[in-house]
């Protein structure tokens, strides 16, 4: 059975954690800044003083740039091509460039200035201004200072009406400046520190995750390592290393009672064929064989239930080449006089970590289920390689077309068998971390193999115990 690897699959599910906190900081992100964006808004726009005090600002720092200082130190004034609205003398926007001395440098008014402006006898301040009308459009006059290599200059402007609405740009131009730009800038480093810090969080949870799979239920230290993991998530793994320790608890418990009820049967077995021998009726010698096949089953069922009591401390490394030839070695009397013919193959074998025994049982338990589930005339082939893989093929009819892998009662070959055999093989695989697979060659007939992993000796950690 495929298994989707648990980031993969998590994505297709539902969005991860950093994109749910990330939409969440840029719903309440906007929230605030709209919500302060209207504190701002009303706090100027309620104030005409303070209105007129930013617009005098906003423009004369603007009108700055046509101040020029030519390189024998004498003071010009150009107007800057976005301020046209201020070389209009019958216009709403007046505009006065003077010296600290009282030289005008520039100027678009004549009766507007000498009634709104400071008189040029009066030395300038740094900055001046003064509201003319109540309310909007906003009327205001206002002159600003500013410190040349030549001396100070002094800008001075009135604005009667607004009738271009510059005080709208100003208002928007300030909220960017104070409030859009520190915004962002604190959402970007906020981002940045919340997917760091729920990366962080989450590593540990990511890795127990993917190394879930890896649990043996029958293994008592197999639990959820909750080691770097935040309290609330630990809560959580905690939780299910406690449901993991009851399943584990039932299965072992179902494995001792199977086990259990094997072991009991095998002695009536064992003397209802003592008294069959006895009996001289044809009827007796089919009993036999029932019996025979019985207690072949129950000493399956044994094997399988013993199979979780494996201890991977005796794992070594052996060479599956001679355990094959072992093997065809070993059984050739009984394929050879059961009508089958059996042969030895080493397609580049690679040397297997595990428990040589087991292998060695899984082995012979294929040669037999062929035997069994063939006619006579069959080749049957232990096939080593390539790579860490051991095979057995036969040409016999192969596998029914309806044949599907139960992760249950294991793999059907024919109808009439549970196949307990198959069962365990796919078994043993598993201990030492391969993978059994079954294939219906094009040519006809079956191939089980069991392939082991290629690098180095299987999982047998706890799943997360490496925090």
């Amino acid at each position: 059975m495929s298994r989707i690897p648990f980031a993969r699959h998590f994505r297709r599910s539902r969005p991860g954690l950093g994109v749910l906190v990330g939409r969440r900081l840029v719903l309440f992100a906007v929230i605030a800044m709209m919500i302060q964006a209207a504190f701002v808004f009303a706090e100027y726009w309620f104030d005409d003083e303070r209105l007129g005090d930013l617009v005098i600002h906003t423009e004369t720092s603007r009108l700055r740039a046509g101040v020029k200082i030519s390189p024998g130190g004498h003071v010009t004034f150009d107007l800057p091509e976005q301020m046209a609205r201020y070389a209009d003398q019958e216009g709403a926007y007046f505009l006065r460039v003077r010296t600290e001395a009282g030289v005008t440098l520039h100027s678009n008014c004549s009766t507007v200035c000498e009634a709104h402006l400071l008189p040029l006898t009066v030395h300038p301040p740094d900055f001046w201004i003064r509201v003319l009308g109540p309310g909007k459009p906003i009327s205001v006059a206002g002159g600003h200072a500013f410190s040349t290599t030549a001396g100070r200059v002094m800008v001075e402007i009135a604005i009667l009406g607004d009738p271009t609405n510059i005080l709208a740009r100003v208002v928007v131009d300030e909220l960017i400046d104070h409030l859009a730009v520190p915004m962002g800038l604190m959402l970007v480093f906020t981002f940045g520190a919340t997917f760091w810090s729920i990366r962080r969080a989450l590593e540990p949870v990511r890795v127990a995750a993917e190394r879930a799979d890896a649990l043996d239920p029958l293994a008592p230290s197999s639990r959820l390592d909750t080691h770097g993991m935040p309290d609330e998530v630990a809560l959580l793994a905690d939780a299910v290393n406690r449901a993991f320790a009851r399943v584990g608890a039932l299965m072992r418990s179902q494995k001792v009672f199977t086990a259990a009820i094997a072991h009991e049967v095998r002695t009536p077995l064992a003397a209802l064929r003592l008294e069959l021998e006895r009996i001289a009726d044809p009827r007796a010698r089919r009993a036999e064989e029932d019996v025979e096949v019985l207690s072949h089953f129950v000493a399956q069922m044994t094997a399988l239930a013993r199979l979780d009591a494996v201890d991977r401390s005796v794992f070594r490394s052996f060479d599956p080449a001679a355990l094959g030839q072992e093997v065809v070695e070993t059984l050739a009397p009984l394929v050879l006089g059961s009508g089958r013919g059996i042969d030895f193959r080493d397609l580049g074998a690679e040397r297997v970590f595990g428990y040589r025994a087991l292998v060695l049982d899984a082995v012979r338990n294929l040669v037999e289920n062929a035997i069994a589930h063939t006619p006579p005339g069959t080749d049957i082939t232990v096939e080593v390689g390539p790579g860490p893989r051991i095979a057995v093929r036969d040409t016999g009819p192969g596998f029914p077309d309806t044949y599907t892998p139960d992760p249950v009662i294991g793999h059907v070959k024919r109808r009439g068998g549970i196949g307990i055999g198959l069962s365990i093989v796919r078994r043993i695989a598993e201990i030492h971390g391969g993978r059994m697979e079954v294939d219906r060659p094009a040519e006809g007939g079956a191939v089980v193999a069991m392939v082991f992993p290629e690098e180095g000796p299987p999982e047998t950690e706890t799943a997360g115990s490496r925090g």
